[in-house]
């Protein structure tokens, strides 16, 4: 009877046991790792604690980077900084950086090497717009190199180059002005001759059925006003753009689709004024090499505005070896700023060599 009773408790207590096992196997899956013991100590649950919080968090940080790999530039800033964005291409970058600063050198050593020939050579009148026009290059090439090194500041570096540009459009108007003696002289000397044509780019194809005229006083003073109007007009609205990308990149996207239609416009309008004031003038002036001006001028625009758009089309899409998307735009970047570092010096050259003229027998003009 007795070990009836002994056996009966035995197996109670062992299926008991058993039930016991089981329950702390179900809450604690780690346990039923292999080589685990089916209890574990306290310490030992919280070092399995500590773990597995380890790799929530990895596994966090595996998503933002995902979505990292499918955001835009603009939208990523507020997860990751800049060391952790580039530190894929740190001596990609440096290179960069060091190749944009020797062009950057030699850019502004062309331009202060052209100042003392152009106050010894250029009738005192034009000197200081030719400084200006002649000085453009080091100042949009110091843009192109900040936005290499720091490409959060793209859109403020974008807005110097183009403001630098619409100045120097405004600078060029009024200096052919002054090769050909002022409004008054150049319509005296011409004695009506129909030089008026406003079939030139880029409204050359819509309007041929409009004639050349005479050169008039309210003519000129509508190609002033064409020409003036891009500095205040695109100034106001450049300055809107860089105010919504510093309070919320998301809003700076949404709003510069919308007012790039206006900057374009505009463009439009002062260049059509521009065409059409160098193609009457440089007629009459071929030895101050007007056209030639004006093409050194022209394609400041055409380089910092037109080309980082083609560049982007064709770099669109690309996966490059560095790792992440946002690597592949700052590399993307980088080319561009370095093309337009080399333009520019090009360009710098071409333009101190234009601007030699007019010589001190073109001053009676």
């Amino acid at each position: 009877m007795i070990n009836t009773i002994i056996a009966r408790v035995y197996a109670f207590t062992t299926r008991w046991h058993s039930i016991a096992v089981n329950h702390v196997q179900k809450m604690n899956p780690a346990s039923n790792e292999i080589g685990a013991s089916p209890i574990k100590s306290p310490i030992e649950v919280m070092n399995l604690t500590k773990e597995q919080e380890l790799i929530q968090i990895t596994t966090q940080k595996t998503q933002i980077f995902d979505h990292v790999a499918s955001t835009e530039v603009h939208n990523i800033y507020s997860h990751l900084g800049y060391g952790d964005l580039s530190d894929a291409i740190t001596q990609t970058m440096m290179c960069a950086i060091a190749i944009g600063l020797i062009l950057l050198i030699v850019i502004w050593c062309l331009f202060i090497r052209q100042i003392p020939y152009i106050l010894r050579h250029t009738p005192s009148k034009y000197v200081a717009r030719t400084l200006v026009l002649c000085g453009v290059y080091a100042i949009v090439g110091s843009a192109a190199l900040v936005s290499l090194i720091c490409f959060r500041a793209f859109v403020f570096c974008d807005s110097v180059c183009h403001f630098a540009f619409l100045l120097c459009a405004y600078q060029y108007f009024a200096l052919i002005i002054e090769y050909a003696g002022g409004e008054t002289n150049f319509i005296k000397s011409i004695r009506s001759t129909a030089v008026f044509n406003i079939r030139t780019p880029p409204c050359c194809c819509c309007l041929r059925f409009l004639l050349p005229s005479a050169i008039t006083k309210k003519k000129f003073k509508y190609l002033r006003l064409m020409v003036i109007q891009m500095p205040i007009i695109q100034g106001i609205l450049l300055a809107l753009l860089n105010v919504f990308n510093s309070i919320d990149t998301s809003l700076y996207e949404q709003v510069h689709p919308f007012m790039s239609i206006f900057i374009v416009a505009s463009i439009m309008i002062g260049v059509w004024s521009l065409q059409i004031s160098s193609r009457m003038i440089a007629a009459h002036l071929p030895d101050h090499k007007i056209l030639h001006k004006y093409f050194a001028i022209q394609l400041v625009l055409i380089l910092y505005k037109l080309q980082p758009v083609v560049i982007h089309v064709i770099a669109y899409g690309i996966k490059y070896t560095t790792g992440y998307r946002i690597n592949s735009k700052i590399i993307e970047n980088a080319i561009i700023q370095l093309i337009i570092l080399l333009e520019t010096t090009v360009l710098s050259y071409f333009a101190n060599c234009v601007y030699s003229v007019p010589t001190k027998a073109n001053e009676t003009n």
